[in-house]
């Protein structure tokens, strides 16, 4: 069973995450160094998923903060290789969901590299973005 979290910029993670956390997460699925994992997670949102029982990372999405009526983005998104196809993807996408409908986004959108990271979002209910060529958008409008 996992839990999954919305936190806070990196400015505030500096002091929530132990470093060997923010390691594992660096190198799940993107294989970026702690230095880049930090760069792209300043002044965005960390959405992480961890096992329950162990709080071992499984999972984690880097997102824009989210403004009213603006468009929030996920800009990475991110599953440990074992923990693949049980769903979890799924689970962070929605943490995504529910905090761009909390701060009364107009959208949640992403531009996904490549055929996989593209079905799986439609499959999450993303379509084609009408503004942006090759994102894909789920509109949080009524």
């Amino acid at each position: 069973m996992y839990s999954v979290d919305t936190l806070g910029t990196a400015e505030r993670l500096q002091n929530q995450i132990p470093e060997s956390t923010m390691l594992s997460l660096a190198r799940m699925g993107f294989g970026f160094s702690l230095d880049t994992f930090q760069r792209e997670v300043s002044g965005r949102k960390l959405v992480i998923a961890s096992d329950k029982d162990t709080g071992e990372p499984a999972g984690y999405a880097i997102t824009s903060i989210g403004q009213p009526d603006e468009e929030t983005m996920i800009y990475y998104i991110a599953v440990a290789s074992g923990m693949r196809n049980q769903g979890l993807g799924r689970q962070i996408v929605s943490s995504c969901v529910t905090m761009a409908r909390e701060t009364a986004a107009s959208a949640l959108i992403t531009h996904p590299a490549g055929e996989g990271a593209d079905k799986f979002f439609r499959t999450c209910g993303f379509v084609d973005s009408p503004h942006v060529a090759r994102y894909l958008e789920l509109s949080m409008l009524p």
